[in-house]
């Protein structure tokens, strides 16, 4: 069956989300708060504009595929747009196209409807298929290098 994207549905997907992404975390083994997630997720949820946002892929009416993005002001007023590592669970969502149409879509909703023009993603090096996927796209490398610290 062809895989469908759409914007999510409150009361239909918001379980599958949050199995999903739950899913995702344990099988990268990376650190999930579920309820910091799902309080999140609730107050996207309860924005408009932020639940439209929230672009899922279905594969027989199943959740296989979420993307994600967050907006802030910088330092000097102007918008910018991260846009989250797709989540999916399926090994083959690379070839099936899950992860490029919803990036396709969420570029398209945040330009039209916030108007940027410019978004950021943050890859790892070893993951090839997801760097693949931005070079694909027409998304380069940046000359910009993100340094981070755990303060204790």
């Amino acid at each position: 069956m062809p895989i469908v994207v759409t914007r999510i549905d409150p009361r239909a997907d918001k379980e599958d989300v949050v199995r999903l992404t739950r899913e995702y975390f344990e099988w990268q083994k990376l650190p999930f708060d579920s309820h910091n997630f799902e309080l999140e997720l609730n107050n996207r949820l309860t924005d408009l504009k932020h639940r439209n946002g929230i672009i899922l892929a279905k594969e027989d009416g199943k959740v296989v595929g979420v993307g994600f993005y967050t907006i802030f002001k910088n330092f000097l007023g102007h918008d910018e747009c991260f846009f989250h590592k797709i989540i999916t669970n399926k090994a083959d969502s690379f070839k099936k196209g899950i992860e490029e149409s919803i990036i396709r879509e969420l570029m398209k909703y945040v330009k039209s409807i916030f108007g940027i023009a410019k978004f950021m993603f943050r890859s790892f090096e070893s993951d090839m298929a997801y760097v693949s996927l931005l070079m694909k796209l027409g998304i380069k490398k940046t000359t910009d290098t993100l340094y981070e610290k755990k303060i204790e």
